[in-house]
């Protein structure tokens, strides 16, 4: 008793922590627009202080419009005529003002090896956030390093106003039936999935119990609903858990995705008990 008490424990644990993946996003959104932010530490540990002080003396340079600066800092490859008409854009929509606090929000590195001369080169992408009270301005750089020589390979500044950043965080105000349908869509799926997969783990006697866990626990496929244009979108070929979740990501609106619980409603209809154990015969007791 006490085991099969345990497990459904365990099981309940488990559906828990899926349902947590699901819905985290609304409970504890990313900050990546607060001014009161805590910079992750794993990304702090990971950015080079070097790269990050190149990243941002080339954003100053950017918004300064100082080509003669620019030049000897960017790859050879991207000086082009495009480079030098973004340039003016680029200090239009920046801000030469000292921002009120600075993050860097992400960080990615990847080595290259060359074959046969050994040697290699590196690519990595630092996303810098600039705080200000009325904005955010993010500015997103790649280098190239080989050997001791780093250039910048492509740069990118994008401005959200307090306006945009009210315009991509969830919200239920103001919405369509639409999107009210598509979220009760969503929890429905999510409900259903947990309540399948918390049978599969503890409903007694399944037949490949461990077979039909990971498969009741997958979804297929993707249905997404951008909360913000309303647009839908399909992906057929990928496989998620758990099945209805939110995705907030930086500069777009809110996502809902679904997956096909396949898995969930097979079980219901295909999956199979073992039959009971049979009773030991037991000797037929005779009174003299």
């Amino acid at each position: 008793m006490m085991w099969k008490l345990i497990g459904k424990g365990a099981a309940a644990l488990f559906c828990l922590a899926i349902l947590a993946a699901g819905v985290w996003p609304l409970v504890s959104p990313p900050d990546y627009y607060d001014i009161n932010g805590e910079e992750d530490a794993a990304v702090m540990k990971l950015t080079p202080p070097d790269l990050y002080r190149r990243a941002e003396a080339y954003a100053d340079l950017m918004q300064r419009k100082d080509i003669e600066s620019l030049k000897p800092l960017t790859a050879p490859e991207i000086l082009d005529n495009a480079f030098y008409r973004a340039i003016p854009t680029i200090a239009q929509y920046g801000s030469i003002e000292t921002p009120q606090a600075t993050r860097v929000l992400g960080f990615h590195t990847n080595t290259t090896w060359i074959s046969g001369s050994g040697g290699k080169w590196t690519d990595s992408n630092i996303v810098i956030a600039h705080y200000y009270p009325d904005k955010v301005i993010f500015t997103i750089t790649n280098f190239r390093q080989q050997g001791e020589d780093i250039k910048v390979t492509s740069f990118n500044l994008r401005r959200l106003s307090n306006a945009d950043i009210a315009a991509v965080k969830f919200s239920l105000w103001g919405k369509s039936p639409l999107h009210y349908a598509v979220l009760a869509l969503a929890v429905l799926i999510l409900a259903f999935s947990l309540v399948t997969l918390y049978a599969s783990l503890t409903r007694p006697r399944v037949k490949w119990r461990w077979a039909w866990v990971p498969f009741v626990a997958l979804g297929i496929g993707y249905l997404t609903f951008d909360w913000g244009t309303g647009a839908f979108g399909i992906r057929l070929l990928n496989f998620h858990a758990p099945q209805a979740f939110m995705a907030m990501e930086l500069f777009q609106y809110p996502m809902i995705l679904m997956c096909l619980p396949i898995g969930a409603l097979l079980f219901w209809f295909k999956a199979e008990q073992k039959p009971l154990p049979k009773a030991e015969a037991q000797p037929a007791a005779f009174e003299g």
